[in-house]
């Protein structure tokens, strides 16, 4: 029966495409090492990782980051794994491919009355950039707080050093999270509330958190972990959540390792979320004909008898793995 799973997983390995299999060798390679890594890591992080960016840590939470998520997606932005479209974070990150979402969570925004965008993990910024300087200088009406958070050093640095101005003036926070892991999101968020000058206690209602191309890179733990969390610590973070993924007509979701690649749909096992408040279009097809979408919660509408811990299936767990 082992040699029957070891050689099944080879398998399909083998049969991934370039990119999903890059990933795949490099996730292991980074799981192997990552008591190490997180040893000897954990005192650099305790410093400000950006030059001028004020410390999560500060807050009263401890270390935000795990050294294995932080080191297994910083080998994805060194190696290319993604291309080099996107700063690194990949071809649905570009220009041309949030097309149709930008316009479509630029009327979510307006509709809903946001001013408040957090948004983790939040990459290279390619597209955010455009989608920030319309909404400060175009004609769509909006003026946004932006709160930028992502868990790679090198992808901070970089979105720091572009936005330095927007940074001074109060329009943008720039933090490092690894989103996973719970306490750690809403301390960023509040710290990122701070940076950009919002104290009123009532932000939440216009506020809207973004998560839009990373569970499909997570293993379900990490999913069900962040999805856990999110439910938890609700009060403390927007109202709105905005989660990446797909809709499958044949596919079942498949377990991957950290830094992977699979087209998640979220309205299937191991996942047992609420029905979404709304679905938003992100691509016109979606990858292989799936579907690419934004899934809404509105979490203050999440009945209070359903609790965090029953978000995942967790009898499916061993299941489906690669």
């Amino acid at each position: 029966m082992l040699l029957l799973s070891l050689g099944f997983g080879f398998l399909f390995v083998a049969a991934l495409p370039d990119k999903a299999r890059r990933a795949h060798q490099e996730a292991r390679e980074a799981r192997r090492g990552a008591g190490g890594i997180e040893e000897s890591s954990a005192g650099r992080h305790r410093n400000s990782l950006v030059s001028g960016q004020a410390e999560l840590a500060d807050d009263g939470a401890a270390d935000l980051v795990r050294g294995d998520v932080r080191e297994a997606f910083s080998r994805v932005y060194s190696k290319h794994d993604w291309g080099r479209s996107g700063r690194g974070s990949g071809s649905g990150s570009t220009i041309d491919a949030t097309a149709i979402m930008r316009k479509v969570l630029t009327q979510f925004i307006q509709d809903k009355d946001l001013s408040i965008m957090v948004d983790a993990p939040n990459g290279g910024m390619v597209w955010t950039d455009v989608f920030l300087n319309d909404s400060w200088h175009g004609a769509n009406g909006m003026s946004l707080k932006y709160i930028g958070l992502d868990v790679v050093p090198s992808v901070i640095a970089g979105n720091h050093a572009r936005h330095a101005a927007d940074i001074r003036e109060k329009r943008i926070s720039i933090g490092q999270v690894d989103v996973t892991k719970p306490k750690s999101l809403s301390a960023a968020v509040r710290k990122g509330l701070k940076n950009v000058g919002i104290t009123e206690s009532a932000w939440r209602q216009r506020a809207f958190l973004l998560t839009r191309d990373v569970v499909q890179h997570w293993p379900w733990s990490l999913a069900c972990t962040y999805l856990r969390t999110v439910l938890r610590e609700k009060a403390l973070l927007p109202r709105y959540l905005l989660v990446g993924g797909y809709r499958h007509k044949q596919l079942k979701n498949r377990d991957i390792p950290l830094g992977g690649y699979f087209p998640v749909d979220l309205s299937q096992n191991p996942f047992k979320l609420p029905p979404p408040a709304q679905i938003l279009r992100d691509t016109p097809n979606g990858e292989g004909g799936s579907g690419k979408l934004l899934r809404v919660w509105d979490l203050d509408a999440i009945p209070e008898e359903f609790v965090a811990e029953s978000v995942c299936n967790s009898s499916i767990h061993s299941q489906t793995r690669l």
